[in-house]
């Protein structure tokens, strides 16, 4: 998602018609989101086995 982030954030714009900056904005808190939903799995997963 990173390296599409602006293609991402143009398909927002083009879609939904909002600025440009407020889809990158948007776009950047998705891969905030999806990120610490990755780094969570692993200690869910562990602790769920101890």
């Amino acid at each position: 998602m990173e390296s599409h982030r602006d293609t991402l954030a143009l398909l927002d714009t083009l879609d939904m018609g909002k600025p440009i900056n407020s889809a990158q904005s948007d776009v950047s808190g998705a891969i905030g989101c999806i990120r610490h939903q990755a780094e969570s799995i692993d200690k869910l997963y562990y602790y769920s086995w101890r």
